[in-house]
């Protein structure tokens, strides 16, 4: 089982954070048929792997949120969002789930939770999957008429990628 709050002992997040990365995105590409550009992790897509990200999917973008709601940057796929892009799409430069989810949170990953309208990847455990959702955003941009419907299928199938991957019994069978 694995315990990363750091309590006990320093983590090598260098070679556990791609690591996952690799077992979800082949979990996508191998069982759901996702593109195999998913499977390769660039440098400075690797660097957008931490916690605290949050995935609006009514905007599709990933947004970072003070601790008092502000949106302090967004991007859309791979793309940062200029503070101009994000007042068009958050016109109050506010979060506007904030506060309930600021009331609700619990430690609790919210990537298993498909009826809320985010994701929080508050933990190494999924903090690995916002470079593909970033890079299956700008897959699915060149094709806006099934845009929505693929986005929340592609939701669904992280959720399930997570699941399957993190099960103890996946684990010991190495898959």
């Amino acid at each position: 089982c694995f315990d990363m709050d750091f309590t006990l002992i320093n983590y090598n997040t260098k070679t556990f954070l791609p690591m996952v990365y690799d077992v979800i995105s082949r979990f996508l590409v191998e069982q759901k048929g996702y593109p195999k550009s998913l499977l390769n992790l660039s440098s400075e897509q690797e660097c957008l792997i931490r916690q605290g990200l949050i995935l609006d999917k009514a905007t599709h973008c990933l947004v970072d949120v003070s601790a008092t709601g502000k949106i302090m940057s967004a991007m859309k796929g791979l793309q940062f969002l200029s503070k101009e892009q994000i007042k068009e799409i958050y016109p109050d430069n506010k979060w506007p789930y904030f506060d309930s989810f600021y009331k609700t949170f619990d430690c609790d990953s919210t990537i298993q939770y498909n009826d809320l309208p985010y994701i929080f990847f508050d933990s190494p455990f999924v903090s690995p999957l916002v470079p593909l959702i970033a890079k299956y955003t700008d897959i699915l941009q060149s094709d806006l008429s099934n845009f929505d419907k693929n986005c929340f299928s592609f939701y669904k199938h992280l959720t399930e990628s997570v699941l399957f991957n993190y099960t103890p019994e996946n684990f010991k069978k190495r898959k």
